[in-house]
């Protein structure tokens, strides 16, 4: 009788130990697939601003909080680069001109498209000291003529990257942009991310219908340009060294940037104060800088932060001024450049 007890003790104890381990290793599986699955949604969760552009057709510069934080710590290294000399060539060469620093593999014969498309690069390029330049994306719309009312209030001059949207009313806005003294640059015409980046030859088409919209309406060729969503985007990256390569041996320089209000990061409108914040806490670590900001229709928290974003950026020692080809993008840009 006493074995049989031994015996039915052993068994048990057995049993218990295999129970257990049988659990442990079922509470370990749906452990890891618990963090899979976390981050996967977390993997999600970034991208979800950029997508929504699409529904929205609004400009979700998803990379402004993102890449923020890494731009501003070598914003300074980067200045530190030098002044760029490459020069636009002469029209009889462009046929044969390929970018000697690019990476890419053409596939189509570039020189053949667009034969008035191309701008004059200075031959030096500067990046001013204690200067801030404040951009704004999306527009014309009833924002951007608020946005400009403010600036002509501040007597502050700023840099209008624009698509096509409301073409009535927006040659009228863009007008004012030019006569009022601010910097105008090309953003797009359909601001369609599937569409303008599905490959070179698209984007070049989108390119050149607002260049000329802009030049027919303002008597101003655009020098600057804006990705939709920035030079570094899920987008692009099928076609950006070549795109960038084609867009630099144009001669006209994208402007990224190092500073942002978040304005444009979701759906909703991103509160006043945290616009305000989002700028000024990065701003006092920077010498120098350029701010995404956007003026589509829907951004009402941003014109009530633009006056607040000024006088703090006046108050920690900057100059407030307009972009142009004479300003060195490299500073500012989200990618290694091709030049």
């Amino acid at each position: 009788m006493l074995n049989f007890h031994n015996k039915l003790k052993k068994g048990t104890f057995v049993l218990i130990i295999a129970v257990v381990t049988v659990t442990t290793i079922i509470c370990i599986y749906f452990y890891n697939n618990f963090l899979a699955q976390t981050k996967n949604e977390l993997i999600l969760s970034e991208n979800v601003s950029e997508l929504s552009s699409i529904s929205n057709n609004e400009n979700i510069d998803n990379l402004a909080n993102i890449e923020q934080p890494k731009l501003n710590e070598n914003v300074n290294e980067s200045s530190k680069l030098g002044n760029n000399k490459n020069t636009k060539v002469s029209d009889t060469e462009k046929p044969n001109l390929v970018s000697q620093n690019s990476e890419a593999t053409r596939t189509t014969d570039y020189t053949k498209l667009y034969p008035d498309l191309y701008c004059q690069r200075p031959a030096q390029q500067i990046t001013p000291e204690k200067t801030i330049f404040l951009t704004f994306d999306d527009g014309p719309s009833d924002r951007t003529l608020e946005i400009l009312d403010i600036l002509r209030q501040k007597e502050v001059k700023a840099t209008f990257f624009v698509t096509g949207s409301s073409p009535k009313k927006g040659k009228e806005i863009m007008k004012r942009i030019v006569e009022e003294g601010h910097a105008i640059g090309v953003h797009t015409y359909t601001h369609e991310f599937r569409q303008i980046y599905s490959s070179v030859e698209a984007y070049l088409e989108d390119f050149n219908k607002i260049y000329n919209l802009v030049y027919e309406t303002t008597g101003i060729k655009p020098s600057i340009f804006r990705y939709p969503g920035g030079s570094n985007t899920n987008f692009n990256k099928n076609i950006r060294k070549e795109l960038l390569a084609e867009m630099n041996r144009r001669g006209f320089d994208y402007y990224d940037w190092n500073l942002s209000s978040g304005d444009a990061v979701s759906r909703t409108n991103t509160p006043v104060q945290n616009c305000i914040n989002n700028v000024l806490n990065y701003s006092k670590k920077c010498n120098h800088g350029v701010v995404l900001m956007h003026d589509a229709q829907a951004k009402h928290t941003t014109v009530k932060a633009l006056s607040n974003i000024i006088d703090g950026l006046i108050a920690q020692g900057f100059k407030l001024d307009k972009l142009s080809n004479e300003i060195d993008p490299k500073p500012y840009s989200l990618v290694k450049t091709t030049r």
